[in-house]
């Protein structure tokens, strides 16, 4: 055999073991997309559920905070009301929660539109906004500007405003839950 003959042999040689790495390479990139495309799943999966259970932490820590301190309810229950009934200590400390409120709503609405809060876990938390948001007193301390927001979420709170006008709702008389 001539050289120019082996040469065309270790040529064709080498592109056939070139060919099967090929196919070996994409076999083992098709598994590994696979896997990682599983474990992003598994992840977003994960931040969804964290997230569905910080939301409900929020609900529950916030009820219990306002059903362990009878002064605290009737401070918010009277900011809903009419404010002008409390005195300057009780307006800060309606402040203070109206501050919280809207904090913790505001990271729960990124959590909404980055896709890890579940939308009808999102719309439940809204609906406790828009009563927020019904109130005087509130309106008083949002326009103020001492409610440190996104500018994204007081976009979405200005909406929610010209949608959503003052009305006379209240949370107890929303949910009629005392009506005998």
């Amino acid at each position: 055999m001539d050289h120019q003959a082996f040469a065309q042999m270790l040529g064709n040689y080498g592109e056939f073991v070139g060919a099967i790495a090929v196919v070996f390479t994409l076999g083992y990139l098709a598994v590994q997309m696979r896997y990682s495309r599983q474990a992003t799943e598994a992840n977003t999966k994960s931040l969804r559920s964290v997230a569905h259970f910080e939301s409900g932490k929020y609900w529950s820590e916030e009820t219990i905070r306002l059903a362990l301190s009878p002064d605290m309810a009737s401070i918010v229950a009277a900011g809903f009301e009419d404010a002008s009934r409390l005195d300057d200590n009780d307006r800060e400390r309606l402040v203070a929660w109206y501050l919280q409120h809207m904090l913790i709503k505001d990271t729960l609405y990124h959590h909404y539109l980055d896709g890890v809060l579940p939308e009808e876990v999102w719309k439940a938390h809204e609906l406790v906004t828009i009563g927020a948001i019904q109130s005087d007193a509130w309106l008083r301390v949002w326009e103020a500007g001492f409610i440190p927001v996104t500018e994204q979420f007081r976009e979405y709170i200005e909406k929610l405003r010209k949608e959503n006008p003052p009305t006379s709702w209240s949370f107890a008389n929303k949910a009629r839950v005392f009506d005998v």
